[in-house]
């Protein structure tokens, strides 16, 4: 059976305590010595070469990490351009069921309705909107510093808010 890594580290240890806790007029120094200088030399060269195995597995780990990372790369960007031609493959059939005013078609692998989203805001002026601070969060300045959901709701009750209106806009929905 083989001595783990951390057993010769504290061999070693053991055997300098030792060693410092002898005196030199002690009767048996001079062959406990040269014992201990072999023992230590023995015990290096299993330490170095269980250290450089450690290394071998450090490195390989590290590649793997490295390899998975690509491949995430990878398959974010495979993932974006799904999407993307996803979403672009819905809006070009709701375009197409518009034109021939059909709001649902149900197949056999497929039902597609043409369904209403709830309001959003549009900012079509975010200077106007600005103005308006209960909408704006602390510390930010650009459209995500706007409260977009107290903006709705203030909208809805009647307020009129510069540089901001409700659109509702459409989705497909494919189940």
């Amino acid at each position: 059976m083989s001595i783990k890594l951390y057993e010769l580290s504290r061999s070693f240890e053991n055997l300098w305590d030792t060693i410092d806790s002898l005196e030199p007029s002690d009767e048996n120094y001079g062959d406990f010595c040269q014992a201990f200088l072999t023992s230590l030399e023995g015990m290096e060269d299993d330490f170095k070469i269980k250290a450089e195995n450690i290394a071998v597995y450090i490195k390989r780990m590290s590649a793997e990490s490295d390899a998975i990372a690509a491949e995430t790369k990878n398959l974010t960007a495979r993932k974006k351009a799904l999407d993307n031609k996803s979403q672009w493959l819905k809006g070009y059939l709701m375009g197409n069921m518009a034109k021939m005013s059909l709001k649902k078609i149900e197949g056999t692998k497929a039902v597609l309705t043409v369904r209403n989203n709830p309001e959003s805001v549009v900012i079509t002026d975010l200077n106007s909107v600005l103005q308006y601070t209960q909408f704006i969060k602390p510390q930010e300045i650009d459209e995500s510093a706007i409260d977009k959901t107290a903006l709705k709701r203030a909208i809805q009750q009647g307020d009129e808010i510069g540089g901001a209106s409700l659109v509702r806009g459409q989705s497909l929905q494919i189940k």
